[in-house]
């Protein structure tokens, strides 16, 4: 008998390529090498949370720290996400950390999604259930001797580090309109790092300094970290490090317009930094602070554009501000675009336009402006944060994209346009974004062969469209969750796309669809979608949901909408399932005189937590 375990696997009963996935898939995550340099161990740890789910993280050496029930936690698409709504609180720590690490340096990278309560018990002038516009992203590490509780509050608009949970360090600056003057904070990814070194604390806020603490008491040795959500917070975590000694911390240099055409402008002066693209080591661009505010003359042009290359190339941690477009690739093969930052523009901030195999992953990227700079054009009406042209091979993934700011001098005059306009393309990839919009949060024109999954889609502004496919075909959207919209997804004149295990709540029109050819559920028992507007009710079962009584999760009637029925529409949200164990028996016989051999396999999958018996199989296979 042979038994192994797995977490939750993603959600949607996909058993067999878990099962699969099981079998071949052991996630590397530590590196520890001993010293002789005294009793200084070499440490080095990275997680980026490639988990099927939270019993897999914690079967990985994580330990759940925090006093919330399983549905404050999840894993999926490489983020970690974790809940907080006042009484409880999700926490997740490692402390598989050597002892005798008293120089170490944690990083962490998060964001913050929103308020884990209604934004309508806010009224905008007094306290309530958290801030609406700014979330408070923390970590807490433990030594020796103490606690430490290093972030950004964004009730108090303060960094803070609290020892043994006494504030002994603090300053204005977070979202105040100090050092980091109205910066976006909900749907941003922040890094936040703290090192020590011979007792001293030095915090880190997006790669800039913040303070330093020095601790009087000798016993700095770290213990454990520990990833948790701020009161009354959804925060989603996209990796930690922990690390002996002191690390580099990444700095962030100004820089003039870059403008690269074919390989040969891969050059120091063009801002490439060095080798690391991949496939022969070609080239990093990153580091850099362009802003088109200090260029008057060159308003017009792009802060990097990067014509006719098929280098490999990676565009990572820059910081854009420009009137026109941030990033333009046009005609390039074999780029990315990586934990980067850009806004303030009244054009695209990103431009991908006759190009193949370019990835943008964990970057920032929020709506359009209008209307507030000499250089930027008054009218500047439906500029997409991302706009992709007659390209392919596009993989757009953990991106914020049309994210919430506030600059309340001139808040009339601020445009949030659309996320995400893909024109004439194929084969797209998007994954686990947040997306956000005042008109559409996601685009599809004549396009094919894309799949949108794992993404969170709400308005960022009152009302919006989630996603429209426009004359597009196989399209596959699944997995996502879409709220408080005006229209969900719409579909016009496209055929023969998919729509199935996603979550549509509080939306006035949750979807619209001309065309019959589309399908909006996984068949049985699969299921389709999450409708919260759904007035049916679960008595019965089977394909024609005729078996009664027997009640399955699935609504018993259809869910119509326009030219378009969901069959199964699901009578619950969908969340990732519980931790299953799959238990592997194998029985069979051999006769050398026949030359046969016959094996007989049972798998039984059961609910660790219920003890529930999901599935039994049994095949019996011979060999001649």
């Amino acid at each position: 008998m042979k038994t192994f375990q797995l977490g939750p696997h993603p959600p949607r009963r996909k058993f067999l390529a878990l099962l699969v996935a099981c079998i071949i898939l052991v996630p590397s995550l530590l590196v520890l090498t001993p010293s002789t340099r005294g009793s200084v161990t070499t440490y080095s740890f990275r997680d980026d949370f490639n988990y099927s789910g939270i019993d897999d993280m914690i079967s990985a050496g994580w330990t759940k720290c925090g006093n919330a029930a399983p549905g404050f936690y999840s894993v999926a698409n490489g983020i970690l996400t974790l809940k907080n709504n006042g009484p409880l609180g999700a926490s997740m720590c490692w402390n598989k950390i050597p002892t005798d690490i008293s120089d170490w340096t944690t990083t962490l990278r998060g964001e913050w999604t929103g308020k884990d309560r209604d934004y309508s018990m806010c009224d905008g002038t007094s306290v309530c259930y958290g801030s609406p516009y700014y979330g408070t992203l923390e970590m807490v590490v433990q030594t020796k001797d103490h606690g430490y509780e290093w972030g950004a509050d964004g009730a108090s608009a303060q960094f803070f580090i609290s020892r043994d949970g006494v504030k002994v360090f603090s300053t204005f600056g977070y979202g105040s309109g100090d050092t980091w003057t109205n910066l976006p904070l909900r749907h941003v990814w922040r890094d936040l790092e703290l090192q020590t070194a011979s007792g001293v604390m030095t915090m880190y806020f997006d790669g800039e300094k913040v303070g330093a603490y020095t601790e009087p008491d000798p016993g700095t040795s770290i213990v454990s970290i520990s990833l948790l959500a701020g009161w009354v917070s959804t925060e989603n975590w996209d990796y930690v490090t922990v690390n002996s000694g002191r690390a580099s911390v990444p700095t962030i240099s100004p820089h003039t317009p870059i403008a690269i055409t074919g390989n040969s402008g891969f050059t120091a002066a063009n801002g490439v930094n060095g080798g690391s693209g991949t496939a022969a080591d070609p080239y990093v661009i990153g580091g850099w602070d362009i802003n088109m505010m200090n260029y008057p003359s060159n308003a017009n042009e792009t802060d990097i554009e990067i014509t006719n290359t098929n280098a490999y190339f990676i565009i990572g941690n820059v910081q854009l501000n420009g009137t026109n477009n941030g990033i333009t690739l046009e005609n390039v093969t074999n780029g990315a675009v990586e934990y980067s930052t850009m806004e303030s523009f009244s054009g695209n901030r990103i431009l991908v336009v006759s190009s193949q195999n370019i990835l943008l992953d964990g970057n920032n990227i929020p709506g359009g402006v209008c209307g507030y700079s000499e250089f930027a054009p008054y009218n500047c009406d439906q500029q997409d944060s991302v706009k992709i042209s007659s390209s392919s091979g596009i993989t757009i993934s953990k991106n914020n994209v049309g994210f919430e700011r506030i600059d309340v001098d001139w808040a009339s005059d601020y445009r949030v346009q659309n996320g995400v306009n893909i024109v004439n393309s194929s084969s797209i990839q998007i994954t686990a974004n947040t997306f956000s919009a005042r008109n559409f949060a996601l685009e599809l024109n004549n396009s094919t062969s894309t799949t949108i999954s794992g993404s969170g889609i709400d308005p960022g502004w009152p009302g919006g469209i989630g996603i429209e496919l426009s004359h597009s075909t196989q399209v596959v959207v699944e997995g996502n969750d879409i709220t408080n919209l005006n229209v969900g997804i719409e579909l016009r004149g496209s055929m023969e796309s998919h729509l199935y295990y996603n979550n549509f709540v509080q939306n006035t029109t949750p979807a619209l669809d001309d065309s019959t050819s589309n399908s909006w559920d996984a068949g049985y028992p699969a299921g389709g979608n999450y409708w919260s507007n759904y007035k049916g009710v679960d008595n019965c079962s089977g394909p024609q949901q005729n078996i009664c009584p027997g009640p399955d999760g699935v609504g018993d009637t259809p869910y119509v909408f326009s030219s378009a029925q969901d069959n199964y529409p699901s009578m619950q949200p969908f969340v990732d399932p519980p931790a299953v164990n799959f238990s592997v028996h194998v029985q069979g016989s051999l006769s050398a005189s026949l030359g046969t051999i016959s094996r007989t396999v049972s798998v039984t999958a059961t609910n660790i937590t219920s003890g529930e018996v999901i599935f039994v199989a049994t095949r019996t296979i011979t060999y001649q």
